[in-house]
């Protein structure tokens, strides 16, 4: 029997069916690594459950050190936890790092410091976890871990359906009012720098901030903040553009704030 000829065709079809195997192995890889990533976060999450149940009521919800009991013992195991964010209804149930001299260093790294994939959500530059602004970032995982369903809140229907956000520092609850999201860029025309404002010195810097939120968000959820409310800027990777990005902002609810 005569062989057939190779042709060039069949060659391009071999390097897209190895392109094919390679990319599928990847994106395995990567898949199971997040599995494994966000299974350690849920632990993390029964732990600060149990600690919660087995605070006692005559010991109250604080320690005599002013930390929240039902996150100390994790605070105990890494003194970089400064707090939890919650969303409920969502995959967002894991513990926001604090590393001042370094605030990024959490952006591929676990809780315990090991390598990671999805990072954890960690606090912004400049930002401190007593500070009137708590910027955070976590990356836009496609399983939905971390900031991965946070793009959800370009639909006024999602922010309808998820109107707060729980966000604790160790000595102190807040819940959130989402106030507006919004797409933009690092860099260009497009680009406003909300990381530049890891605090607001004064009411007119604050209104100036919030104004800006107003005017670039998809939806007006009616929210309005009053000067000295907390305010919590959330951010990830939106794959809009070279340096996209998708920000959520929230206001400290007044229950909140009445209940300290």
């Amino acid at each position: 029997m005569k062989r057939r000829r190779i042709t060039p065709m069949d060659v391009a079809a071999l390097f897209c069916a190895v392109g094919f195997l390679v990319t599928g192995g990847l994106t395995l890889r990567d898949l199971l690594r997040s599995t494994r990533e966000d299974a350690a976060n849920r632990e993390l999450s029964l732990q600060v459950s149990q600690a919660a149940e087995a605070v006692l009521p005559a010991e109250g919800p604080y320690t005599q050190e002013g930390i929240l009991r039902r996150y100390e013992p994790l605070s105990r195991q890494n003194p970089h936890m400064m707090g939890w964010i919650t969303i409920p209804g969502t995959k967002l149930d894991c513990p926001v790092m604090y590393t001042p001299e370094d605030p990024e260093w959490y952006l591929r790294r676990a809780f315990d410091g090991s390598d990671a994939l999805s990072g954890s959500i960690f606090l912004g530059e400049g930002c401190v976890p007593e500070g009137n602004h708590l910027i955070l970032y976590g990356h836009n995982m496609q399983d939905g871990t971390m900031f991965g369903e946070l793009p959800g809140y370009a639909a006024a229907d999602y922010a309808r359906e998820h109107p707060d956000i729980t966000l604790d520092t160790l000595r102190q609850e807040g819940t959130f009012a989402v106030m507006g999201a919004f797409y933009c860029q690092v860099d260009g025309e497009d680009s406003f720098p909300y990381y530049q404002y890891p605090s607001f010195s004064s009411q007119e810097e604050q209104e100036g901030y919030l104004t800006e939120v107003l005017a670039r968000s998809l939806y007006d959820t009616g929210v309005r903040p009053a000067w000295g409310d907390r305010v919590a800027t959330l951010s990830t990777c939106s794959y809009v553009g070279e340096a996209g990005r998708f920000v959520v902002v929230a206001v400290e609810k007044k229950s909140s704030k009445e209940e300290k």
